[in-house]
């Protein structure tokens, strides 16, 4: 093949080839360079920010936008460990959803909580396949966790009619005055933790949810199977969203922390003060992902 484009490609056009080839390549060196991050560095990031020993931290991640460490998810999962210590509580979610909810569930056999692949990136799978993570066991938005008290955080979550409810770990995390990181992610990427307070309020206004539920197959650790009944969000709905545009005010309130680690932007926010915040909005002024300047 390569015989052939030099005999049919003129002189003038293989030497430009070359030379885009070469320059294309020194490029992708430079890129790789200047994006790798050391675990150090990532440490003292982290530490600035305000994460402690003893934190109960639920991670949203997205390392494609941070750039490269050295031994990849493992060096993440080691510092964060490292920050939190023996008494914290790591939390990732690894929903195996990729997209919509409402498609998942139509097509699904079963939910296997040993085996279901996360849809959350790389470092969520990581986590996930630690042999001290415990994953919990609902099919649509389950959440993997180490510590001592992980049960408390994952242990609740089957049999719940949505995943948000008062015992998912998206609550739990807030109930214990957790910390939610999004690691070279948005705020959209921990709309989790937000549609808990949706689900805490009878009288939320917007159908986010689709009419029917679906009844699912779940394979628990242990090998046996148990159905479960739950509802999935109308996708109609969720085009709606406008999660990213209520950050300046929890900025302004004071639980968010915007940072950049590598060659992308992070957040820090108090779980709690979220939670509490998204409900006195709304009912004082109509404030939600879809609505979040006010109604």
């Amino acid at each position: 093949m390569r015989s052939i484009f030099h005999k049919l490609t003129p002189g003038f056009l293989q030497d430009w080839f070359r030379g885009t080839s070469r320059k294309a390549k020194l490029a992708q060196k430079i890129r790789e360079k200047e994006t790798m991050i050391s675990k150090n560095e990532l440490l003292n990031q982290l530490k600035k920010v305000g994460i402690v020993s003893g934190d109960v931290l639920l991670v949203y991640s997205n390392l494609n936008r941070i750039g490269k460490f050295e031994n990849g998810e493992k060096d993440v999962i080691d510092v964060l460990m490292d920050l939190i210590g023996e008494n914290g509580h790591l939390l990732l979610p690894n929903s195996p959803v990729k997209d919509c909810q409402l498609e998942y569930v139509r097509t699904l056999d079963f939910f296997d909580v040993a085996h279901s692949k996360s849809e959350q990136g790389a470092l969520s799978e990581y986590f996930r396949l630690l042999p001290d993570a415990i994953r919990s066991e609902h099919p649509t938005e389950p959440v993997s966790c180490i510590g001592v008290d992980a049960e408390y955080f994952v242990g609740h979550h089957f049999g719940n009619k949505t995943p948000y409810t008062t015992n998912s770990p998206f609550y739990r995390v807030a109930e214990k005055k957790g910390k939610i990181l999004c690691l070279g992610t948005n705020l959209g990427g921990a709309l989790p933790s937000l549609l808990v307070a949706e689900d805490l309020m009878d009288d939320f206004e917007f159908p986010n949810y689709f009419e029917k539920e679906f009844e699912i197959m779940v394979r628990f650790e242990n090998r046996t199977l148990r159905n479960m009944v739950t509802r999935v969000h109308d996708p109609k709905q969720k085009s709606l969203r406008k999660t990213n545009a209520l950050l300046p005010m929890f900025v302004e309130k004071g639980i968010a922390k915007k940072f950049r680690i590598g060659k992308s932007s992070s957040l820090l926010l108090d779980a709690k003060g979220v939670l509490n915040l998204m409900q006195k909005t709304y009912r004082e002024n109509g404030v939600t992902i879809y609505t979040p300047k006010g109604s």
